[in-house]
């Protein structure tokens, strides 16, 4: 299991799971990335994580139609939104609880 699917994975087993929103309909998102630390160290932009966290998705059998990967970046993050269909998330969780 790659760190990028054991994040999503992890972050789906706890109480509050992925972050709901309801703009513009159920939605659910998840960041993963790095942001700036209290030492002011520069921000490691990993180059692969956006075709990491798609292979996650592909493995899942996510259609690209049913999430949206946002790039986020600032002088204090680096890192990629994924905000997936309520029913697209219900499904990956099955998937990877299985």
């Amino acid at each position: 299991m790659s760190k990028i699917e054991s994040l999503m994975r992890n972050s789906a087993s706890t109480h509050n799971c992925w972050t709901k929103t309801n703009q513009p309909s159920n939605h659910r998102i998840i960041r993963i990335g790095n942001a700036v630390n209290c030492n002011d160290d520069s921000i490691i932009c990993d180059v692969q994580l956006k075709k990491n966290i798609e292979d996650v998705l592909h493995k899942y059998d996510i259609c690209v139609e049913d999430y949206l990967l946002n790039e986020v970046k600032t002088q204090f993050e680096y890192s990629y939104e994924v905000r997936m269909k309520e029913e697209s998330y219900e499904n990956l969780v099955n998937k990877m609880f299985k």
